[in-house]
């Protein structure tokens, strides 16, 4: 009887073992994720910034300020400090973006994009952050081996 109960505890320790080393695996895994997401972003905004920095603009660009993105008919973009609004309905060209240059030259899109991106980048830091709260249980550990695979 020492030894089939012997057995069990061995077995019971491996299976919380392997629990525990999937959660880790799984926290680190969606972490990396994370960090990829983050540098896919950082990228994005990096060639998005140098982009606008070789539109065509006829003022010197001050940082603080925010810059009116338009496309002329032949395809070429520029910078107005005019705004859409301020055009009314003369409008010379197609509207593309307004951007608020920031003091480390990078550029800021004065619509909503910018706070849902930090809006979801916050959720999905939150749930990476509550998953290494977890604590492992025999009913999850096929599951968690599924999701890591």
């Amino acid at each position: 009887m020492d030894l089939i109960e012997l057995a069990r505890e061995i077995q019971k320790a491996d299976t919380f073992v392997q629990a525990t080393t999937c959660n880790k695996i799984k926290v680190i895994a969606d972490q990396m994720r994370f960090l990829k997401q983050q540098a896919e972003s950082i990228l994005l905004e990096a060639k998005r910034d140098s982009d606008l920095h070789h539109v065509a603009c006829n003022f010197k660009k001050i940082p603080g300020n925010t810059y009116h993105l338009y496309k002329r008919p032949c395809g070429q973009r520029f910078f107005s400090i005019i705004s859409p609004q301020e055009w009314g309905s003369s409008l010379p060209s197609e509207y593309i973006g307004s951007y608020r240059l920031e003091q480390d030259m990078s550029w800021t899109p004065c619509d909503e994009t910018k706070s849902s991106e930090v809006k979801n980048n916050l959720i999905l830091l939150k749930r990476i952050l509550q998953m290494e709260q977890v604590e492992p249980s025999d009913a999850n550990i096929e599951h968690m081996m599924i999701d890591f695979q």
